[in-house]
C-alpha cells in the first residue's frame, strides 16, 4: 500500500478515536444525551432476556445496551468482556423509561 495512503488511513483512525474520546459519558449522564451519538465507558455485565436479546449493562442499571436477536451472529466473544470495561458508542433512546443504544455492528463495542 502506498505511504500517503497509510498515513491518511492512520489520520482517519486517529480522528475517530479522537471524537469518540470527545463524546465520551458515563452510564449515569446518558439520559441527558437521548437522539444523540454518545460513547459509553462502563464496566460490563451481560444477561440474555427471555426474547432472546443480549443485554450490556454498564455500571449501575442506569444505561444498557442490547443487541437483538438477528444481530447476535455478528457478536463473537461476549462474555468474555463481562466484569471488563468496555466502551459503547451508538445513538442513544429511551425503552421503558431507561437510555438504550442498539447495538448493530461489533465495531460499537470496544474493550479496554
Amino acid at each position: 500500500m502506498r505511504p500517503d495512503i497509510v498515513a491518511g488511513l492512520a489520520v482517519l483512525a486517529l480522528g475517530a478515536v479522537e471524537a469518540r474520546a470527545q463524546n465520551a459519558v458515563t452510564p449515569d449522564q446518558v439520559a441527558d444525551h437521548v437522539g444523540g451519538t454518545v460513547t459509553v465507558e462502563g464496566v460490563a455485565a451481560i444477561a440474555t432476556a427471555p426474547s432472546g436479546a443480549t443485554i450490556i449493562t454498564l455500571g449501575s442499571k442506569n444505561f444498557t445496551a442490547v443487541i437483538l436477536p438477528a444481530s447476535a451472529a455478528l457478536f463473537r466473544g461476549l462474555p468474555g468482556l463481562s466484569g471488563k470495561t468496555v466502551d459503547i458508542t451508538g445513538t442513544v433512546q429511551m425503552f421503558q423509561g431507561k437510555p438504550e443504544i442498539i447495538l448493530n455492528s461489533p465495531s460499537q463495542i470496544v474493550a479496554k
